[in-house]
């Protein structure tokens, strides 16, 4: 099974953190691969 879940950034968080949630249960043992994309014209 592949699951995806996206969670964007509104501009509240521009000058500043955000912090995010998203949660998921494994229903097996494995891996789970996370990627944090700044897409964004501004330097992170």
């Amino acid at each position: 099974m592949i699951a995806s879940k996206i969670r964007q950034v509104t501009e509240a968080a521009e000058e500043g953190w955000k912090e995010l949630h998203l949660s998921y249960v494994a229903e097996q043992d494995g891996y789970v691969q996370i990627l944090v994309a700044n897409e964004s014209a501004k330097s992170a």
